[in-house]
């Protein structure tokens, strides 16, 4: 009668390691399960030429606000600071 309570709290500790390993196998199964639905749902391709026809758009734009931006600097330096007597 003495043994009994150890043997008990022996066999219900076993119980409980073979039961979180069982637990972690469910959980890795759910896991790859879930992995499997992802990778079997199909992607929707995107149609990006509307998107890329406009960046080249607007790259054109930049391209010519650039240029503008370089002539008008470059008539600011042609000016000089002479009409500016502030800047003598």
């Amino acid at each position: 009668m003495k043994n009994i309570l150890p043997k008990l709290q022996q066999y219900i500790t076993i119980v409980g390691v073979i039961t979180a390993i069982g637990g972690g196998f469910y959980t890795w199964g759910q896991f790859n399960l879930r992995l499997d639905n992802i990778e079997k749902k199909k992607i929707k391709a995107v149609d990006l030429t509307p998107l890329n026809t406009s960046i080249a758009e607007l790259s054109t734009k930049v391209d010519n606000i650039e240029q503008r931006l370089d002539r008008t600097e470059d008539r600011i330096d042609k000016l000089g600071n002479n009409d500016n007597p502030l800047a003598r």
